[in-house]
């Protein structure tokens, strides 16, 4: 995981794949958010650390407007998804495909990783090695990961209609709802950390902590975009 905190002490995070080189980021130390902005460019690694920065921000965005999102509403999306309809999940996140699956909801599965590709091929979900150029679904429910490719993240989402949900979920989604809103989402379920715990997760992340067990220090929430 890549770890940013800002001034205030608010803390951000963001899932690194497996792929990605972190020393393809030369940014320094101490970079400011201005400088951490424009490099997000260079490199993949440097967008991810820039959406750290970002959902940092919104960390202390929410501390100060703690209306904008809820706590409640961090799995209310799966209130629209009815027995019977076709979901693609952009990333496989294996506790929600398996929770759909138990809902009697089709699920294909969408996947960079010939890892997730193979496990989720174990739990006997479909999965698809490309989009059809007329395929269409209920829902559409991307991992925060998605962010990353922002152009392909926006002409998945489409694949659902305005009533379905288009949604982006999990702890690297945890940027700004405006930035989702401009990606055709309309639910954006991410994860704050408390201030008090960015000390400790910032330790869990360096020491190389996987992302199932920081997420144990990170309060769910969740808003729907209009």
């Amino acid at each position: 995981m890549a770890y940013v905190e800002v001034e205030g002490g608010y803390c951000g995070v963001a899932v690194v794949p497996r792929s990605v080189n972190p020393s393809y980021c030369s940014i320094g130390v101490h970079p400011t958010p201005r400088l951490l902005a424009r490099a997000a460019s260079q490199s993949l690694a440097c967008s991810i650390l820039a959406i750290a920065l970002v959902n940092a921000l919104t960390s202390s965005w929410i501390h100060y407007t703690p209306w904008s999102v809820r706590p409640v509403l961090a799995s209310s999306y799966l209130e629209r998804i009815n027995s019977g309809d076709h979901v693609l999940l952009v990333g496989f996140m294996e506790k929600l495909a398996e929770r759909l699956r138990s809902m009697n909801v089709l699920v294909s599965v969408l996947e960079s990783s010939d890892d997730a590709k193979r496990l989720a091929e174990r739990k006997g979900f479909k999965v698809l090695s490309g989009i059809e150029s007329n395929a269409t679904y209920d829902h559409v429910l991307a991992s925060g990961t998605s962010i990353y490719d922002p152009e392909r993240l926006r002409r998945l989402l489409s694949l659902a209609p305005p009533s379905g949900v288009r949604a982006i979920i999990g702890p690297t989604a945890s940027f700004h709802p405006e930035l989702a809103r401009r990606l055709g989402a309309n639910f954006l379920g991410g994860a704050l950390i408390p201030r008090s715990l960015c000390e400790k997760v910032k330790t869990m992340v360096s020491l190389g902590y996987p992302v199932t067990i920081v997420k144990r220090y990170m309060v769910k929430w969740g808003t729907w975009i209009r």
